[in-house]
């Protein structure tokens, strides 16, 4: 199984990969067409196909200061339960500190678990995108687990790097 960098969507393997993406993740929380071609340009950015034969999978991290944030990761639907996936990530958290966010009722959290992942004990915002309003969402680590000032440091990185806030969300008030 190889990950492979999908620089355009002229790209073989970019037609699968979105359409794994599309199928995966509710609508209200998905990029655009034109969202996705502005991020080939970014340096710290990755859009991966899973490969074996055929792409299995997807992934988009995020590569920051200190470890690698997977904003998404998906199956194709015929490849799940099959192992492939824990795999891909026991290699990804291996090779660099890495982190992801959760909504905390998924059984999506069990399945990083398994892959090694630990949820950080503290209140974590999705900043607001297509929904408008912040998402309670959980922040997964591995291998390392996120102490309360490590964990204000990544939520940070991330809410500058991948959701351009100047200011990390901390609370919301209706």
């Amino acid at each position: 199984m190889r990950l492979l960098r999908v620089h355009s969507a002229t790209d073989e393997e970019f037609g699968a990969v979105w359409d794994i993406y599309r199928s995966s993740f509710p609508a209200d929380g998905q990029r655009s067409l034109e969202e996705q071609f502005k991020l080939f340009d970014k340096s710290n950015y990755s859009l991966l196909a899973i490969k074996k034969e055929n792409v299995m999978g997807m992934m988009s991290v995020w590569n920051l200061y200190n470890f690698d944030f997977i904003e998404h990761f998906a199956m194709d639907e015929k490849y799940r339960n099959l192992g492939c996936g824990k795999e891909v990530m026991l290699m990804r958290s291996e090779a660099c500190p890495t982190l992801l966010e959760v909504p905390p009722d998924s059984p999506a959290v069990k399945f990083f678990e398994r892959c090694g992942f630990r949820t950080a004990p503290f209140e974590y915002l999705q900043p607001p995108g297509a929904r408008k309003i912040p998402v309670k969402l959980q922040l997964m680590s591995a291998p390392m687990t996120l102490d309360e000032k490590g964990f204000s440091e990544v939520r940070d990185e991330i809410h500058k790097n991948v959701y351009g806030l100047d200011r990390p969300l901390v609370r919301y008030e209706r």
